[in-house]
């Protein structure tokens, strides 16, 4: 083989080489981005879950009142957490970029 031939094989497998490298630190970022986003639905669909929850508690409280008092209480608490769980739904949107 000549001098030629020796360089361009050479160049090859460090091309070759580096290719290898991107492909892996590109598939490594997009692992861990993709886990970001898996943990993020969790952490936003836990807190709709709570807010859902209190808000179901909220509306069985208003149903189950005895007083007008009592009822409209309960129906502020209710409204106090359907306006958390819509931002919620809002953040959520905007950094999970899904469309609200």
């Amino acid at each position: 083989m000549n001098v030629r031939t020796k360089s361009i094989i050479g160049l090859l497998c460090v091309t070759t080489l580096a290719g290898a490298y991107f492909s892996y630190t590109e598939h490594q970022d997009n692992r861990q981005w993709k886990q970001q986003q898996q943990r993020n639905t969790q952490y936003w669909s836990h807190m709709q879950a709570i807010y859902l929850r209190d808000f179901d508690y909220a509306l069985a409280e208003a149903l189950a009142a005895s007083t007008i008092s009592d009822r409209q209480a309960a129906l502020q608490s209710a409204i106090k957490h359907a306006n958390f769980i819509l931002e919620y739904v809002r953040i959520g949107s905007v950094t999970m970029n899904f469309p609200s």
